[in-house]
């Protein structure tokens, strides 16, 4: 009877569950930005959040919480009640790599969360100055392992700084790594000849690559970027390795019920995958995703250790 009555508590449960889920949502839900409207996660989030207002009828408004590198916003979204009302968009530098930098996050990204689905992929392109000779990715090694050459990123401990170390850690280079705050800076600096080379984001730089301002001879990923698609991968230019993007995902505080979280991802799948919504991320920079809960916890968890590997093998900290 024990035995019984707990296998009707489950049926029950799961029942009224899966009522909530067919039901929901019923109120207005928040998309958590850690970071500052205008950015490339927040243009990512509201794009998200106009569809996801028209399919559900209920409004979806984005929340920008920015500060402390992404930290404030998540650890706010991490205090939400589990109800599927507030989700968290966010990118792989405060769910993959951030417990390698800092020791004392202010929330755990793999316990405090739950995959929702991953909404578009950010890739890194390889710019360089129009009046250095390197046309290639081969040519920028060949280069850096003669004498130092530096390179800018976005930041210092982005996933641009560890590709370059990477780069080092596998070619026995010199490249000199010089930390920005944001692509814009580096990209004037990079265009100015100031450095010679920079590790940045597509979103930022598509304009000036298009312009010809800026020479882009590679970028991170298994294949090439739909926003770029002439300029070949590492993988293509014979360097191993760089195959694991950055990426900006959508995800819930952990307890939140599982069938809302699976209705919230299919619908977020369609969204990023209507042509137009495709095409609109495809402008600004990224890739358009999408996927299963499990597929994005598998993505993500890649990332983690593959990043987590590069800080560790080259000492990076944050001071």
């Amino acid at each position: 009877m024990k035995r019984l009555r707990l296998a009707l508590a489950v049926l029950t449960l799961s029942a009224c569950t899966f009522a909530i889920a067919q039901d929901y949502p019923t109120r207005t839900v928040k998309l958590v930005v850690p970071y500052a409207p205008g950015g490339g996660t927040d243009i990512v989030a509201r794009v998200v959040a106009q569809k996801l207002t028209d399919a559900w009828g209920k409004q979806v408004i984005v929340e920008n919480r920015a500060g402390g590198n992404g930290f404030i916003g998540s650890e706010y979204a991490m205090k939400q009640p589990a109800d599927g009302y507030t989700f968290l968009v966010s990118i792989a530098s405060t769910h993959a790599t951030a417990q390698y930098l800092f020791p004392k996050l202010p929330y755990d990204p793999f316990k405090d969360f739950l995959p929702v689905t991953q909404l578009a992929l950010s890739p890194v392109v390889v710019l360089v100055n129009p009046s250095q000779p390197w046309k290639s990715m081969r040519d920028i090694v060949e280069a850096a392992k003669a004498q130092p050459v530096h390179y800018g990123s976005f930041g210092h401990g982005s996933t641009a700084h560890m590709y370059g170390e990477l780069i080092n850690l596998n070619s026995g280079t010199k490249l000199v790594h010089v930390g920005y705050k944001g692509s814009a800076p580096a990209l004037v600096d990079l265009m100015g000849g100031q450095i010679p080379v920079a590790f940045l984001d597509i979103a930022a730089t598509k304009a000036q690559i298009v312009a010809g301002k800026v020479r882009a001879v590679a970028v991170t990923g298994a294949r090439r970027s739909q926003a770029l698609p002439d300029v070949p991968t590492f993988l293509e230019s014979g360097f191993q390795g760089f195959e694991v993007v950055g990426w900006f995902g959508c995800f819930a505080p952990v307890g939140t019920p599982r069938p809302i979280i699976a209705k919230a991802a299919a619908e977020m799948t369609r969204i990023v995958r209507m042509p137009e919504v495709a095409a609109k991320l495809i402008e600004l920079g990224t890739d358009p995703a999408g996927g299963t809960p499990e597929e994005f916890l598998a993505n993500w968890k890649a990332t983690s250790d593959a990043l987590g590997d590069i800080i560790k093998r080259a000492r990076i900290t944050v001071d």
